[in-house]
This record gives C-alpha cells, sequence and structure tokens, in this order.
C-alpha cells in the first residue's frame, strides 16, 4: 500500500500524467486486474490514493524510477553545458 508520504514523494516526478505510463508498464508485462481486464486510469489512481494493489504498485514505482533516472540524466546535461 502506498502511504501518503510515499505518495508526497512518488508525485515529484510523476506529476499528473502517469497513468498512461503505468498502464503501459503493466500491458508490456501482461498483468491483468483479477478480473481479467486492462488495468484503467482510474484503477491505478485508486491503487496511488491507498488502495493495494502489489502488480499496480511495482508499475507505479518502476515509472518513477524511469523517470527519476531521466531527470537526472537532462540535470547533469544542462550542468556539464552550463557550467562553461
Amino acid at each position: 500500500m502506498i502511504t501518503q508520504k510515499q505518495r508526497i514523494k512518488l508525485k515529484v516526478y510523476l506529476k499528473a500524467d502517469y497513468t498512461e505510463d503505468v498502464i503501459t508498464v503493466l500491458n508490456n508485462s501482461n498483468k491483468r486486474s483479477p478480473k481479467g481486464l486492462e488495468y484503467t486510469p482510474h484503477m491505478i489512481r485508486q491503487v496511488m490514493a491507498g488502495r493495494e494493489n502489489a502488480d499496480v504498485e511495482q508499475a507505479i514505482l518502476t515509472v518513477y524510477q524511469n523517470r527519476k533516472n531521466a531527470q537526472k540524466k537532462i540535470n547533469a546535461k544542462k550542468h556539464r553545458l552550463l557550467a562553461s
């Protein structure tokens, strides 16, 4: 379960447009809801709000890690270019 403190930290990189990326991660790993359906943005937001679902939580963390790494690369490049 994602706690309120974790949600605040996750939102730093996830922003408001994270659900489509989470759906992509879930679809790429062939994860389905307990009813056998594809996950919806609403389901993902429910997990972010505190509902438990290990597959969706893992996908959210994957998207978070990818975005955090991308931002670190951008910041490093910006620092290299502007430091000279």
